[in-house]
């Protein structure tokens, strides 16, 4: 077993190459669709990010970090982390009008 393992470390340069043996798998292409939305989430708010909305900034900017581990166990904590994505992303891209002030009599 550790000649195998041995074997995998000299092909580590190969990790995020074409040539990566492991790299087009379903769980991979996944795994980097993830991580390219995310990239687009932060770049969203880059750009819309404002002094009203910096606490969702953090939360939606947080997110990733619930979905951990590996295989079916990633998937299964994806599906929450990602509703709340969308979530937390429309409630920043449409923040609430704040209520209208009653006139003073």
């Amino acid at each position: 077993m550790l000649s195998a393992f041995r074997a995998l470390a000299r092909f580590r340069r190969l990790r995020g190459t074409p040539l990566d043996p492991f790299g087009w798998s379903a769980e991979r292409k996944w795994e980097r669709r993830l991580l390219a939305d995310y990239e687009a989430v932060l770049h969203t708010i880059e750009k819309d990010l404002s002094t009203t909305n910096f606490d969702l900034a953090l939360a939606l900017a947080a997110y990733p970090r619930k979905i951990r581990g590996y295989g079916h166990v990633k998937r299964a904590q994806a599906a929450p982390a990602l509703a709340e994505r969308e979530r937390l992303l429309k409630a920043f891209l449409e923040p609430e009008s704040a209520p209208l002030a009653e006139a003073a009599e």
